[in-house]
């Protein structure tokens, strides 16, 4: 893909979002645009506001800490897996990624 594909794909997130802000499908597809162009910044501000009002939606959760191990910040991607784990202790995938984040 291109960088112009991205950029399309930005808008018509951001135009669905304008419609639907909370819809967490469309904040999950635009927070992995946002980290396909390299802009972690962006994705975790999103899924941030979008927790506030979501926040047991252990999917935001899990691509939050993805975006946080994108953007290096390995001990902010710790903790949000461990509140996964806290949540659903029988989350095999979040064990997975947490020990995966000790080999980073």
């Amino acid at each position: 893909f291109s960088l112009r594909q991205y950029t399309r794909a930005e808008y018509f997130f951001d135009q669905l979002l304008a419609i639907n802000p909370l819809n967490t499908n469309v904040i999950t597809l635009a927070s992995m645009n946002y980290n396909l162009q390299g802009n972690h910044g962006k994705s975790i501000k999103l899924l941030e506001r979008a927790l506030i009002s979501s926040p047991d939606d252990l999917d935001l959760r899990k691509e939050l800490a993805s975006s946080y191990n994108m953007k290096g910040q390995y001990d902010s991607e710790r903790k949000v897996l461990l509140q996964i784990i806290k949540a659903d202790p029988k989350n095999k995938e979040a064990y997975k990624l947490l020990s995966e984040s000790y080999t980073a």
